[in-house]
């Protein structure tokens, strides 16, 4: 096994990249599984902390609000291949259930305006109907994680709260760079990891508490991704150089 592995998420800086066998096994973060094209060789790993519905909504309603609605690539059925071993917390390793319409609902309907709702419900099979959980699909490994827990890249539960810090982070990437330290990768590349924009904030100021932590803990991480808020705490490379030093 590589001690080397490629963190994929969904920010702008992986455009255009077409380098999915140089730096090691591919792990995609959340959404960042859009980001490899089907047709290359499929990430070895996949990390989220999401439900599954939320990677093929786009399949019931053209308008949802997903960072990947508008990808070329999504959805293509990840969820499907047993050949990716998908992570996700514990408690999320469940069977799917079925999620119903309150029969109240019905009855202030109008008769006459039953029959476009029906065709309206189908756009939104995302919020209602079948509610699959991450136990329906093959190759699925749930990780003990508690929120308010400090994270830790050796042993024990995930924790998603930084050292010295009040609240917890809601976010894969966190919890993707813990499992990948579990699973034997000392060096970590990263590309599209980019936390840009105001709703991301929250994720920046936390980035340097969790790689001087990385650091102590004897992992290298290196950031490939050109304009991610990642450069600036962790080394940035060009993509040609690290072609340069795996060769």
């Amino acid at each position: 096994m590589s001690d080397s592995v490629l963190i994929v998420g969904r920010g702008p800086s992986v455009r255009g990249f077409t380098d999915w066998d140089r730096y090691g096994d591919v792990l995609a973060v959340s959404s960042g599984a859009f980001a490899i094209p089907p047709d290359s060789r499929p990430p070895k790993h996949f990390v989220t902390m999401d439900y599954p519905k939320w990677f093929f909504a786009e399949l019931h309603d053209r308008e949802a609000a997903h960072a990947w609605q508008w990808d070329q690539h999504a959805p293509w059925p990840f969820w499907a291949d047993e050949r990716i071993i998908k992570h996700v917390p514990e408690e999320r390793v469940n069977r799917g259930y079925y999620r119903a319409m309150p029969p109240e609902i019905w009855d202030v309907i109008p008769t006459e305006a039953q029959d476009a709702f029906r065709r309206e419900l189908m756009d939104h099979m995302h919020q209602f109907s079948f509610q699959p959980g991450w136990g329906d699909f093959s190759n699925v490994r749930g990780w003990p994680m508690f929120m308010n827990r400090a994270p830790s890249y050796r042993d024990g539960p995930l924790g998603m709260k930084g050292e010295g810090e009040d609240g917890v982070i809601r976010n894969s990437w966190f919890m993707a760079v813990q499992i990948a330290a579990r699973l034997g990768y000392r060096r970590m590349y990263f590309i599209g990891c980019d936390f840009l924009g105001d709703h991301y904030k929250h994720c920046r100021v936390r980035l340097a508490a969790w790689y001087d932590l990385a650091r102590r803990s004897g992992l290298e991480w290196i950031n490939v991704g050109a304009g991610s808020a990642l450069a600036e705490h962790v080394p940035t490379i060009a993509a040609d150089r690290i072609e340069a030093e795996v060769a």
